[in-house]
């Protein structure tokens, strides 16, 4: 039984007045995350919520025209073709869906991640081989990345790792839809090591401390194949983390930076390899 409603039974409250009470009173991203996993209203509008958008869901419309033009740069996902693949991505959490004309109508999340995925399938010629890869994702959100990969790339695994807020989000997020990979969800304290095709993070692993990056280089990025970062520039002076150039002087192999393209923050940068 969901816990709110048992909860409004048992405070003889009116299940709609106490999910409405729950969602005023959330200070945070991880209690969206927690009260989506028990609250049916919170999970089918947390996408709304101002402290999760705020962490994710304040890409713009003017931003998903920008990722919209660079996807058509690259030519490997026909935006008009995928739009019922797309559209997946924006049915559950009520999030800000805008009109962009003859290529559909789409949340700008949902096309950031689109965007993200064509520039993998154009990068790495482990994706031209079509042979079953496996992926880690640092930071899941709630699993719309790997909502889109899995259906464009033929994925073998695909990890996601995280909190554990943001894990049970993710995974009852993507239980609501059909994938074609084995699906793991594990914090980086579950983890010895990991041996990796693709290593991805959209902007999560820079915005960690120092200790947390030093862990996820020794886990599992020194033992990937590929890899795709997102790298911002945001955190705390006291988190002590890599610069982006830092991050690419510790890497044991040829990596790659290139300006993020649109780039939605100062300084934002790719930073690619493929071994």
């Amino acid at each position: 039984m969901n816990i709110a409603k048992s909860l409004s039974s048992t405070l003889n409250i009116e299940p709609n007045l106490l999910s409405t009470t729950i969602w005023k009173n959330i200070t945070s991203y991880n209690e969206v995350c927690e009260w989506s996993i028990i609250n049916d209203f919170v999970f089918s509008n947390f996408k709304k919520h101002p402290h999760y958008k705020k962490v994710l869901e304040h890409v713009t419309q003017e931003q998903g025209q920008e990722y919209l033009i660079e996807i058509k740069k690259t030519k490997t996902i026909n935006i008009k073709c995928a739009k019922n693949i797309l559209a997946k991505n924006d049915m559950i959490g009520n999030t800000d869906i805008f009109d962009y004309g003859n290529e559909g109508k789409y949340s700008p999340t949902t096309l950031r991640y689109a965007k993200v995925t064509s520039d993998i399938i154009d990068k790495f010629q482990i994706c031209k081989e079509k042979l079953p890869i496996t992926i880690v994702e640092i930071g899941s959100g709630y699993g719309g990345q790997c909502l889109l990969l899995d259906q464009f790339i033929n994925i073998k695994s695909y990890t996601l790792i995280d909190t554990s807020s943001a894990l049970k989000l993710a995974k009852k997020y993507l239980e609501q839809h059909v994938t074609n990979c084995k699906l793991q969800f594990y914090t980086i304290n579950e983890i010895d090591s990991l041996e990796v095709d693709i290593l991805i993070s959209n902007y999560a692993f820079s915005e960690l401390c120092r200790d947390l990056q030093d862990a996820y280089l020794k886990k599992i990025i020194y033992n990937s194949r590929c890899g795709y970062i997102t790298y911002n520039h945001i955190t705390d002076q006291s988190f002590n983390t890599y610069t982006a150039d830092e991050f690419l002087n510790v890497l044991p192999f040829p990596a790659y930076k290139n300006t993020e393209k649109p780039l939605t923050h100062p300084n934002n940068v790719i930073i690619t390899w493929e071994r």
